[in-house]
């Protein structure tokens, strides 16, 4: 990755921690606690208009350690 899109994106994410602080606070508990293979995760998107996206997951274990992966990272970047 370019040097100078990684410094943009550390910039656009740090702007984005700012606007919405609850959502990284969200993050942080559910890391802090782990996601154990078999947990499930939904993600609900819903667009001004009203459209609903919707998936949803089951954890594997493979999944479980790249969330933990991706929880020492945002621990990082407190």
């Amino acid at each position: 990755m370019n040097p100078f899109q990684l410094l943009r994106l550390k910039s656009a994410l740090s702007g984005f921690k700012t606007a919405h602080p609850k959502f990284f606070s969200f993050l942080r508990t559910v890391t802090e606690r782990g996601l154990p293979e078999g947990s499930v995760v939904e993600v609900r998107i819903t667009l001004p208009d009203g459209k609903d996206f919707v998936t949803n997951l089951k954890t594997t274990a493979s999944d479980a350690e790249l969330f933990g992966q991706i929880g020492e990272v945002l621990r990082t970047m407190r």
